[in-house]
């Protein structure tokens, strides 16, 4: 390589490493700097996208934090099964559980596919403050698309 870069003209031998000088600028660039640009660029959009939700939270908390002081005190006297109640108000937001496990009278296992997240929290939140039907345990993963979920759920009365 180092004997046909000499029997190259002054001119040609300048050409050549000038090209081979853009060549291995532009390399870097394509496999260091770009990469790194657009990594760069998504997460600042993952952090714009996370300090919106942290704000949307904060609106939120002291709405949560009021309703919880409120307490049982506002809720209705309910004459309907813990089945029937759950069911009803999930329907109200379409939601349609998998399965329904009732556990006696004051227990229930719920599971969903590929629930609203939103909507879902809404109808737990109404099933709380309005029938006192609480949330003992949950298990909830990321369902199959942006913004729906999987929950194993047990309510209780």
């Amino acid at each position: 390589m180092k004997a046909w870069l000499d029997s190259l003209a002054e001119r040609e031998r300048r050409m050549v490493i000038a090209a081979a000088a853009i060549v291995i600028l532009s390399l870097l660039y394509m496999l260091i700097v770009s990469p790194l640009l657009n990594t760069n660029e998504t997460l600042r959009e993952s952090v714009a996208e996370k300090a919106s939700d942290y704000e949307w939270m904060q609106s939120r908390a002291a709405e949560a934090r009021s309703r919880v002081l409120a307490g049982p005190a506002s809720q209705k006297k309910d004459s309907r099964t813990l089945i029937a109640r759950v069911t009803s108000e999930m329907r109200t937001k379409n939601i349609t559980p998998v399965q329904v496990r009732p556990q006696g009278e004051t227990r229930l296992n719920l599971t969903l596919r590929d629930v609203n997240f939103i909507n879902l929290m809404d109808r737990l939140e109404h099933l709380q403050s309005s029938f006192d039907i609480r949330v003992a345990n949950a298990t909830i993963e990321p369902g199959s698309d942006a913004g729906l979920v999987n929950a194993q759920l047990t309510l209780a009365r």
